[in-house]
């Protein structure tokens, strides 16, 4: 009975300790960063801030989520000049809720109009969220955007993130134009020649810029990290099929 016991303890333990665990991958990036650069944190699974690198539109880096609930980016607010009893404090810069049922995401840091403070968006990055040489488009603007890419015709509501109607099934150039429906009419916003590839995923942006009636689009190109999904040929490199 005291073996079972013991063995029962041990099973409490490890089961805990694997509901603690996370697989969860976070990759942080600035959309534009404040006025003032800042060095941010993130809690770890002990408990204690580490500083995580935050990256301008580039999604290389990554840091495991203490939680699959929510994950929190913190300030370090040092101690006050002079003052021996002021000491070394921390607060909420950013945080997010995880939505449930992804395992990698994209934790966008949107500007807000103070400049200071900053908005926060998740985005799945999981290959069954996006296909190799799909894309998709998010409306973070005030207005609806309509668009074509590669001739094919889609539209965004605000806020509004879209598949667009397009897969890259071998290395090309397309263009992307992209127009705001606002009170004065159409305008187009955006218009350029993109290079999209069947062994990458790509994700559009664009938001309001500082001025008003301004726009700022961005583009992050996600490589796929399977070197099984590679074809060397040349400018016409083809996925094969990714080992599972």
């Amino acid at each position: 009975m005291k073996n079972l016991s013991l063995l029962f303890i041990l099973l409490s333990s490890v089961v805990r300790s694997a509901e603690a665990t996370s697989d969860i991958k976070i990759k942080p990036v600035w959309w534009r960063a404040p006025s003032q650069t800042k060095q941010l944190y993130v809690e770890g699974k002990d408990g204690k801030p580490a500083p995580v690198r935050i990256l301008s539109m580039c999604i290389l880096d990554s840091f495991e989520a203490a939680s699959d609930k929510e994950v929190i980016l913190l300030d370090r607010v040092e101690p006050i000049p002079g003052d021996k009893t002021s000491k070394v404090s921390w607060k909420t810069y950013a945080s997010a809720a995880i939505p449930a049922g992804g395992h990698e995401w994209l934790m966008l840091l949107l500007p807000s109009t103070d400049g200071l403070s900053c908005q926060t968006r998740m985005m799945s990055l999981d290959e069954s969220s996006l296909n190799w040489g799909g894309t998709r488009f998010t409306n973070f603007t005030n207005e609806r955007l309509v668009g074509q890419i590669a001739g094919k015709p889609f539209s965004a509501a605000p806020g509004e993130s879209i598949t667009l109607p397009f897969t890259a099934t071998r290395r090309s150039v397309v263009e992307v134009i992209l127009a705001a429906d606002g009170k004065t009419g159409r305008t187009i916003v955006f218009s350029s020649k993109g290079i999209f590839s069947p062994t990458k995923r790509t994700l559009l942006f664009i938001i309001n810029g500082r001025e008003p009636g301004t726009y700022e689009t961005r583009a992050i190109e996600q490589p796929n990290p399977d070197p099984k999904a590679y074809e060397e040929e040349g400018a016409d490199a083809k996925p094969v099929e990714s080992s599972k």
